[in-house]
């Protein structure tokens, strides 16, 4: 079936964590990021071994962003993150807010206004 087909659905869904998961053939069913770990270390993954994704992010199995560790590691690894993605995400937060605080700007007018940072009409004067 062409990907042109109307029918046709990609072979990828996301599941109820929002891990990517294949849809058919012979690894249906399965989550990419597990059998991408699993063909990074040459091996199927053992019972007590997990899949961390360094960046947090479930949908971005790129092997340079998974380790594999055992269960207690895996906790202690997501439970830092947890903390540190909240305590980043809330300082850069508060310094978004004071940045609009400070200029009296709304977020919208922030982003309508024109880009003079790059001025085309420099270009032609290089010539």
């Amino acid at each position: 079936m062409r990907s042109s087909d109307h029918r046709f659905k990609g072979g990828v869904r996301t599941d109820q964590k929002s891990y990517l998961v294949i849809k058919a053939g012979p690894c249906r069913d399965k989550r990419v990021h597990v059998l991408v770990a699993e063909a990074k270390v040459g091996r199927k993954l053992k019972k007590s071994e997990h899949v961390h994704h360094k960046d947090g992010n479930t949908r971005n199995p790129h092997w340079k962003n998974l380790i594999v560790v055992d269960h207690r590691l895996h906790a202690i690894v997501s439970n830092r993150q947890r903390y540190y993605l909240k305590q980043k995400f809330s300082a850069e937060e508060a310094a978004w807010r004071a940045f609009f605080d400070a200029t009296g700007k709304t977020y919208d007018e922030y982003e309508n206004e024109p880009d003079t940072s790059f001025d085309t009409s420099k270009m032609a004067d290089a010539h």
